[in-house]
């Protein structure tokens, strides 16, 4: 199939191609192929989840945002009153867009952190000219497989070499999102997406941004470029998972853990802790 660029198309309609390699879909490959097939057949959506998603919307499309979603009232919800006005407003604009009161404050000050944001603003934000959510789809070119991926940003002008994507996390120091690029795999995400950009994309971009902004106060927010030496390990890793892609899709086996004994041995540190 030919490559796909819309920039038009939704996010619950991106996330119902359920049977394409997305970022996340090969992170859970990585654990076990059944992994995988499990979390397909069962989506599920964490708080966490719920909080980024939402920022994104408010912050990617602000417009939208402030268009379909509304602040419930202030207000002890055991009160008749107070559930009276929560039942008013569900019926008025739907139980997915009224938000906790505390939950609207939080996306709006993480929101008005990154407008402050000197760089942030102008990577992400529409009124910059950015071109935001992009879904790219393409078929690996050894393997076959349909890949996608749904990119956060295109910034304009000086920043128009770039791909940017934007973070939520309780700690956006530089030590602190170390850790999360390789826990959370975004070095295989960014090799990910640039992949995407080079089958799909309409002009040339070679770096990869992420915008990260703290889910509590001061709302601290930091931008980050992946090296290109964790770049090339993050392709690395998309080859060898799509090739074990390749092979469950033509076995039709998608297989759990090994069935074998393993050998367990504790990691080096484990070791040195014990003589202090």
């Amino acid at each position: 199939m030919n490559p796909i660029l819309n920039f038009d198309l939704s996010s619950e309609a991106y996330h119902a191609e359920t049977e394409c390699a997305s970022n996340s879909n090969l992170s859970l490959l990585k654990r076990s192929p059944i992994h995988l097939k499990w979390a397909q057949a069962n989506p599920v959506e964490s708080p966490a989840m719920r909080l980024g998603t939402l920022v994104h919307h408010a912050v990617l499309e602000g417009d939208s945002f402030d268009l379909l979603y509304v602040s419930g009232p202030e207000g002890d919800r055991r009160k008749k009153d107070v559930r009276d006005e929560w039942a008013y407003m569900i019926e008025e604009h739907g139980a997915d867009y009224v938000l906790k009161p505390d939950e609207f404050n939080q996306i709006q000050a993480m929101r008005d952190a990154i407008s402050s944001h000197p760089v942030a603003s102008s990577l992400l934000l529409p009124e910059y000219g950015c071109r935001n959510e992009a879904s790219c789809f393409w078929d690996d070119e050894y393997t076959g497989v349909r890949c996608k991926a749904r990119l956060d940003a295109l910034p304009v002008d000086e920043n128009s070499g770039v791909i940017c994507d934007l973070k939520t996390t309780v700690n956006g120091s530089a030590e602190a999102f170390t850790k999360a690029a390789f826990n959370f795999r975004y070095f295989q995400q960014a090799a990910h997406y640039l992949e995407a950009w080079k089958e799909c994309g309409d002009d040339d971009r070679l770096d990869f941004l992420f915008v990260v902004v703290e889910k509590n106060a001061p709302y601290g927010v930091s931008v980050f470029q992946m090296c290109e030496a964790s770049i090339a390990l993050g392709r690395r890793e998309l080859d060898r998972l799509l090739q074990v892609w390749q092979a469950c899709d033509e076995d039709g086996v998608w297989a759990g853990y090994p069935t074998h004994v393993q050998q367990l041995s504790l990691p080096a540190y484990a070791f040195t802790q014990e003589l202090l």
